[in-house]
């Protein structure tokens, strides 16, 4: 099957466009969009997952941060280390 875009591809599944942050673990990596797409009954050659991932990237929302606690901020600032080599 030729996919053209992403789409086109969620289309044929039978889902919408503001579905994709729900495939988020799907879109992971090339093999389990091809996975996921096979078990659809949608048959995806590498190159085309591969481009189907860039074009959901580019749509998906970005990720909140997550505020980093106290004593990971001590290990990237480096007090941890001289917590545990200076004492």
């Amino acid at each position: 099957m030729s996919i053209s875009s992403l789409k086109t591809f969620l289309e044929n599944l039978g889902l919408e466009p503001g579905q994709l942050g729900t495939l988020e673990n799907v879109f992971s990596s090339a093999d389990a969009l091809m996975a996921y797409a096979a078990s659809r009954g949608c048959g995806l050659e590498m190159n085309e997952a591969e481009a189907l991932i860039a074009q959901a990237r580019d749509q998906m929302p970005p990720r909140e941060a997550e505020p980093l606690s106290d004593e990971s901020l001590d290990v990237v600032n480096g007090a941890g280390w001289r917590h545990v080599h200076m004492s």
